[in-house]
């Protein structure tokens, strides 16, 4: 690693700056040498004219040269009255104008930066200086140098100095004292980040490691770890045993911790053998070599999602349904005068079945006709007056159920009315919908937290309906809720198993089926995919050369051979993020392949480019785009008068322009590649699927099988054959640690 060197200079220029990372290019005059030196890194605030003292490490751009990529700075106030008049007349307090500079500095002096520090009320002793410029003065001076100070701590303690801004968003001008202080807070009020931030800061501050204030901070940061790998309760063992290797906790404070956390109701414990609220002795269970399931750890909201789930259900089921007075013809006819369709007798009889039930799950692969079945329940239900909510976990999903049903159909957030300013829904069990039955498709993808606020807000003699493929890959938030409720078999629950004639002529159907069940696809032929699509594989060992050979494909031998537009029609499915055939080296490779003439984005440089592939990583209600869905860049001018002023990013989704501000660009990420989680609920023509054995941790029958059924023509696998036979005899995937099967068992 190259050697880490210092430079004291002046801020000559300021290239580019990133208002929503702080990421600066600037170039640094330094003391005693001729020339500007460019320095790029993270630097918050940086104006033009201040004097810094800055660490980092050279390193050289293809393009611009030698450049210091900065680890560390800070700045350095003059001490000299015309230092101090130079320094502010920089700019470096917007609205400063420099006749109202030198008032100040003719008044203060050398005391200038004591007063601004300490004692900002005696700035209206300055002529021309009111009570609201002083108040303004002060506040610029605080957030420039509150920035810079919360760095400073950062990078001193070996973190992400990119923290800084959203730090300083949370606790404004006390974000430093906090990081000295208090910094444990931060794991309260930033969940899953803030205990990383936090911990090194307090042990570097002479902190035991089993201080309390440490030690509950760290059950929550790992609980919510283990809610990230999708769980909704960790066991105590286990969550004693994360503490003591990660963080140097030892079991007897987790144990003695637990308890407080447990009767201050901050977290609730569990036996294993009854689901529905026998506490357990901490003491107990924190063995970390002890049983596994010695007792269940659950943060409050997760315990109470999930019982809520079980109870919901369970009432709305044991109603006994309203009387339809139809019969078998008269269904039939209703599903044929509105939708045009006739059921296959597989489908008739769940048609029939699920109108003697206030629940129902409805699960099948590919081709069994699930889609149809929600239509067909839609007009029998339509024709007996019943007002029916369709509705999806994400946006892409939604719309694909809109267009197959004809029927308006809404993503469950805006079903439920969400406010993400109040992040609440409006639409609850006090404030049920308007609705008399419920039905949601990509069932597989809900999470117990989401599935809460759905069960709660179904009207009590109401129906809810969820469909899904049980066989894929679950919700990307904690919990199982489609496997679990079918798990429980106390639900009514019906699967669809017939594959239709037109689906089983389909190759990719049969492909999918094949390897449902654990078998190695059979290959298709180049003429065989063009006149029906199909499965291609194309064998290679080392990952480098896989990732060229996918370059190759999506640039040129795909799109030319089965005529598909490159970066709309092919998307490259990734099992990991990481390593050469990950997504982020994926999406840099086709990025340059792809779109390597597409003008830079002013407010990205190096990111982003224009007819860029990008896609949207959370749900953003007010633009009305959500988690997954993938869009274009827009030239900077065009579609200028669809967006806001101060939006500095355009992007095209389905023919209508999105803007985004600069600090709104981490909600954005290129999309040439991405995870075959972040596919659910999406399809694509094409789909290019990496393989090797350096995936090992992830290879998955369901994934493999989530990641077939996203193509609507064409697969093509590349990689080691040895991967894929990993992949499909791994049936028993990383299992969920979920309580809501045993929930509903002991209700049932």
């Amino acid at each position: 690693m190259p050697e880490l060197i210092t430079l004291n200079g002046r801020l000559e220029r300021i290239t580019f700056s990133n208002p929503a990372n702080h990421y600066t290019v600037a170039r640094l005059r330094t003391d005693g040498q001729q020339g500007l030196v460019t320095v790029v890194g993270v630097m918050p605030g940086a104006v033009a004219g201040e004097r810094v003292l800055i660490k980092g490490r050279w390193q050289s751009h293809p393009r611009f040269g030698e450049q210091l990529a900065v680890q560390y700075y800070e700045v350095t106030l003059p001490d000299s009255v015309a230092g101090i008049r130079r320094y502010l007349a920089s700019g470096v307090i917007k609205g400063l104008g420099a006749k109202t500079v030198d008032r100040l500095v003719d008044h203060f002096g050398g005391q200038t930066f004591d007063v601004l520090k300490e004692a900002p009320g005696r700035l209206t002793e300055v002529s021309g200086i009111g009570v609201k410029t002083a108040q303004r003065i002060t506040s610029a001076w605080r957030r420039h140098h509150g920035l810079t100070s919360v760095m400073q701590i950062l990078t001193t303690h070996g973190l992400p100095a990119s923290h800084a801004s959203h730090l300083f968003e949370l606790y404004g001008e006390a974000a430093a004292d906090i990081l000295a202080e208090t910094p444990y807070q931060l794991a309260v009020d930033w969940p899953g980040v803030g205990f990383t931030i936090a911990d090194p800061i307090a042990l570097a501050g002479g902190r035991d490691p089993d201080d309390g204030e440490r030690t509950q901070a760290c059950i929550s940061h790992v609980l919510a770890r283990h809610a990230q790998e999708g769980h909704t309760y960790s066991p105590a063992p286990r969550l004693a045993r994360d503490c003591r290797q990660r963080h140097k906790v030892s079991p007897q404070s987790v144990a003695d911790h637990l308890q407080e956390m447990a009767a201050s109701g901050d977290l609730v414990l569990e036996t294993p053998d009854s689901a529905l609220g026998s506490q357990a002795d901490p003491a107990a269970g924190c063995d970390p070599e002890g049983r596994e399931e010695s007792f269940r750890v659950y943060a409050r909201d997760m315990h109470r999602a999930e019982s809520a789930i079980a109870r919901r259900l369970f009432l709305l089921d044991s109603l006994p349904p309203a009387t339809h007075g139809l019969d078998s013809a008269a269904m039939a006819q209703a599903v044929v005068n509105k939708q045009v369709i006739q059921l296959s007798p597989e489908q008739q009889d769940i048609l029939e079945q699920i109108l003697d039930h206030r629940v129902a799950v409805v699960t099948g692969g590919p081709g069994t006709g699930k889609t149809t079945l929600i239509r067909a329940i839609t007009a029998v239900f339509e024709s007996l007056g019943l007002t029916v909510a369709l509705a999806a976990p994400t946006g892409r999903a939604a719309k694909r159920l809109a267009e197959v049903s004809r029927r308006k159909a809404q993503t469950l957030h805006r079903l439920l009315g969400f406010r993400p300013d109040e992040e609440i829904f409006t639409q609850n069990r006090d404030n049920p919908l308007a609705a008399d039955a419920v039905i949601v498709d990509e069932a597989s993808m809900l999470d117990t937290l989401l599935t809460r606020y759905l069960a709660e807000a179904v009207p009590v003699g109401s129906r809810l309906i969820l469909v899904g493929d049980v066989d894929q890959l679950p919700a990307i938030g904690p919990g199982n809720v489609l496997a679990d409720l079918i798990a429980a078999a106390i639900l009514p629950t019906f699967q669809l198993r017939q594959i239709f004639r037109q689906a089983q002529e389909s190759p990719l159907i049969h492909t999918a089926h094949r390897v449902r069940t654990g078998e190695l696809p059979e290959l298709d032929s180049p003429a065989t995919v063009r006149e029906k699509g199909g499965l291609l594989f194309f064998e290679e060992q080392d990952p480098e050369t896989m990732a060229a050979m996918i370059t190759r494909l999506c640039t040129h031998q795909m799109p030319r051979q089965f005529e598909l537009h490159a970066r709309r029609d092919i998307q490259v499915l990734c099992p990991m993020h990481k390593g050469p055939v990950g997504t982020l080296n994926l999406n840099s490779i086709l990025q340059k392949a792809l779109n390597a003439d597409g003008p830079q984005q002013a407010s990205a440089p190096g990111r982003f480019r224009t007819h860029d592939k990008v896609m949207q990583l959370r749900n953003n209600y007010q633009k009305d785009v959500y988690n997954g869905e993938i869009g274009t860049v827009l030239p900077p001018r065009e579609g200028t008068s669809e967006i806001t002023d101060g939006e500095d990013l355009l992007v095209d989704f389905d023919g209508r322009p999105v803007g985004y501000k600069a600090e709104e660009l981490d909600q954005l990420t290129l999309a040439y590649a991405i995870s075959v989680h972040k596919s659910q609920g999406s399809e694509y023509p094409a789909v290019v699927i990496p393989l090797t054995t350096q995936h090992y941790p992830l290879l998955q029958r369901n994934l493999i099988y989530t990641a077939l059924t996203r193509a609507q023509r064409l697969v093509v696998l590349v990689g080691m054959p040895k991967a894929l036979k990993i992949a499909l005899a791994n049936d028993h995937p990383n299992r969920r640690l979920t309580g809501l099967a045993d929930r509903l068992k002991e209700l049932g």
